[in-house]
């Protein structure tokens, strides 16, 4: 029988993972309009391939953060958040193809 703390512990994934499905799907519509205007339609679709290979590529990598960088989580999540903040504000402030897929490939990596 589930206890109050399981259904608990429960809920909290599934709302965490809601938060990070909003926030994630958020990003990545961002990303396409801030593309979509710099380029065609073709060069759009390429680059959020791209940028979602990297996402790919950051969600393999994270059982290696989690498991080597465990101690220092606080401190790296600070930086990255932080981090994450900038690329969010140059690709929307900046809006030229290279730094947007460059910036857009390290957003999405973390």
């Amino acid at each position: 029988m589930n206890t109050f703390k399981e259904r608990s512990n429960y809920l909290k994934a599934i709302a965490l993972m809601s938060i990070f499905t909003f926030i994630f799907l958020g990003i990545e519509y961002l990303f396409v309009d801030m593309i979509s205007i710099l380029v065609s339609e073709n060069r759009v679709v390429l680059s959020q391939n791209y940028v979602l290979g990297m996402s790919c590529l950051g969600f393999i990598l994270y059982p290696l953060y989690n498991r080597y960088f465990k101690g220092l989580s606080r401190k790296i999540c600070i930086v990255i958040s932080t981090t994450i903040i900038g690329l969010i504000t140059i690709f929307y402030l900046h809006p030229i193809y290279p730094l947007t897929l460059i910036t857009g490939l390290v957003l999405f990596l973390f």
